[in-house]
C-alpha cells in the first residue's frame, strides 16, 4: 500500500531537481492540484456522486495516474541518475524483465516475466481511501522480493510503503493469475525442444493476443494448437491423412482408436467449447476467463501429447 501523498512529493522533490539543475522534461505529470484533487476524489468517490469520476471510472483514474507516475520515473532514471537508486533504474530500462503487457499499466504491470529467474508477477491495482494498494501474486518468493525492492528503492515513495499481508496461496483463484505468464515463459524462454515450430507458434500467438486482450484472437489459435495436435494423433492412429473437421468433430474421429486421460479429454472439450463461443454468434462475447480456459487446454494438450520426450 503506498500512500497518494508520498508520490506527490516524489514529484515536488523531482520539479525542484529539474528547475536546479536547468532540465526541461517533455512528458507531462502530475502538478499538486492534481495529486490533492486526486486524493480528495479518492476518498469521496464512494460517497459524493458528483465527484468528477464516479466509481466505475475508478479503472481509468488508475490508469491515468500510472501514465503519470510512470513519466516521473522516466525522468529519475533518465535525467536525475545520481539520485536514482540502481534497483529502480533496472527495472525502468526493464533490465532482464519482460512485460508481458495489456491494460494501460506502466510501471506496475498486469503481468510481468522475469526470465533470468524464471518466474512470473501478476499486479492488479486499485485506490483505497488515499492510498494506492497493489495485490502481487508471484510463481517464487524471488519475483516478489525483487519487485517489492524496487518499489521500497524509490525515493521518498519507498520508505511510506507498507505491507498488509504477504504469504503462500494454494487455491485456484491465485495460481490462475499467473498461468499465462508461466506459459509465456515456458514457450519464448525455455522453448521446450519436443514441441514442433508450428505448434509453438501457435502458442506463443495465442498468449501475445491474450496480452492485448484479444480473447477471440487468442481463443481461436489456442484451437489450432489443439486441431493440430489431434491430426498429428489422427495420422499416428489411422496412418492417412487427418480428414478436415473441425476441432469436435476430429476429437470424436480420434476416440474410435485413441484413449484420452479424463484431465485431456477435458482439456480439448473446453478448448473446443470456448472456440465455438469465439467462432460462432453468440449471447455471450468472449473474455479474459475463456481466453485463459482455451489456453490452458491448449497447454495441457501439448504437454500431455510430446511427455514421453524431454520438455525441458
Amino acid at each position: 500500500m503506498v500512500p497518494i501523498q508520498s508520490y506527490k512529493t516524489f514529484g515536488q522533490k523531482l520539479r525542484e531537481y529539474a528547475a536546479n539543475n536547468k532540465i526541461q522534461h517533455p512528458l507531462p505529470w502530475y502538478n499538486d492540484d492534481q495529486y490533492d484533487r486526486l486524493i480528495t476524489e479518492i476518498s469521496t468517490y464512494g460517497l459524493n456522486a458528483r465527484a468528477t469520476y464516479r466509481a466505475e471510472d475508478i479503472p481509468q483514474m488508475i490508469s491515468h495516474f500510472l501514465v503519470m507516475t510512470n513519466n516521473q520515473l522516466e525522468f529519475l532514471g533518465r535525467e536525475a541518475q545520481d539520485i536514482c537508486p540502481p534497483t529502480v533504474r533496472e527495472w525502468i530500462e526493464a533490465k532482464k524483465i519482460t512485460h508481458f503487457q495489456y491494460g494501460m499499466y506502466t510501471h506496475i504491470w498486469p503481468l510481468v516475466v522475469l526470465p533470468e529467474t524464471e518466474d512470473v508477477l501478476h499486479v492488479d491495482a486499485t485506490f483505497r481511501r488515499t492510498s494506492l494498494v497493489m495485490d502481487v501474486t508471484s510463481l517464487k518468493s524471488e519475483g516478489l522480493k525483487r519487485y517489492k525492492s524496487f518499489f521500497l528503492s524509490i525515493p521518498w515513495v519507498g520508505q511510506d510503503i507498507k505491507t498488509i499481508t504477504e504469504g503462500k496461496k494454494y487455491s485456484s483463484n491465485y495460481s490462475l493469475r499467473t498461468y499465462p505468464g508461466a506459459a509465456f515463459l515456458w514457450c519464448t524462454v525455455r522453448k521446450p525442444t519436443m514441441l514442433p515450430d508450428n505448434i509453438l507458434k501457435f502458442l506463443e500467438g495465442a498468449l501475445g493476443y491474450f496480452g492485448r486482450q484479444e480473447w477471440r484472437t487468442s481463443i481461436v489459435l489456442s484451437a489450432i494448437v489443439a486441431e493440430s495436435l489431434l491430426a498429428e494423433i489422427y495420422e499416428e492412429q489411422f496412418h492417412k491423412p487427418a480428414p478436415d473437421k473441425p476441432l469436435g468433430d476430429l476429437y470424436y474421429a480420434v476416440k474410435e482408436k485413441a484413449q484420452f486421460p479424463d484431465n485431456i479429454d477435458k482439456a480439448i472439450t473446453t478448448t473446443n467449447q470456448m472456440r465455438i463461443l469465439a467462432v460462432h454468434r453468440s449471447s455471450l462475447e468472449a473474455s479474459e476467463r475463456e481466453a485463459l480456459q482455451a489456453i490452458i487446454g491448449a497447454v495441457q494438450l501439448s504437454l500431455w501429447h510430446y511427455s514421453k520426450g524431454s520438455l525441458d
